[in-house]
């Protein structure tokens, strides 16, 4: 009996070890991912920043130019009060984007280790969010399938392999004697 615990034993540590070595695996694969995601946010929120202040400043144009028609006769106060609506609803909307990318890059640099403040400077000017290439004249093609650091299904917790009995080849039984007959257990 203590062979068999003993195997058992050897077989639990080594599923340990497998184990630890996925789910180290697998935590390096998040944070790379998560650091990827949060570099995109930061181009998102640049992107969005520059695009809608150019969109208030050809508001604050047209709400000018409104201003003058009205002021010579050619437009009303209904025209103006319209378009100084939208240039304060898209100015409402600059500090949601800045806090946006002011997130992304305090993520980033925690998910680098380091510091909130220290965040990577040249994220700071990513005008836009990164694209994948893809080859001319053809199709979009689906992004090819990224190998799985470790097998799932060959790891599993000690407890689990302790309770099914998991073995290594050695301390298997034996299916028959060369004398005809059982043996209990292999050597």
């Amino acid at each position: 009996m203590s062979v068999l615990r003993g195997c058992a034993a050897i077989a639990a540590s080594a599923a340990d070890v497998e184990a630890v070595t996925a789910a180290r695996d697998y935590v390096r694969v998040s944070v790379a991912a998560a650091t990827a995601q949060a570099y995109a946010q930061v181009c998102a929120a640049n992107y969005n920043l520059t695009v809608n202040r150019k969109v208030v400043a050809l508001q604050r144009q047209t709400l000018d130019a409104t201003r003058r028609l009205a002021k010579g006769g050619r437009g009303t106060a209904f025209d103006v009060s319209r378009a100084q609506a939208a240039v304060e609803t898209s100015e409402a909307a600059l500090p949601a984007f800045e806090a946006q990318r002011q997130n992304g890059l305090y993520l980033l640099a925690t998910l680098l280790g380091r510091p909130p403040a220290d965040y990577p400077r040249a994220a700071e000017t990513c005008a836009a969010p990164p694209t994948l290439p893809l080859r001319s004249g053809s199709a979009p093609r689906r992004a090819p399938a990224r190998p799985t650091p470790r097998p799932a299904h060959g790891v599993q917790p000690r407890d689990t392999r302790r309770r099914r009995g998991a073995m290594p080849d050695r301390c298997q039984p034996r299916q028959r004697h060369p004398l005809g007959h059982r043996s209990r257990w292999a050597h």
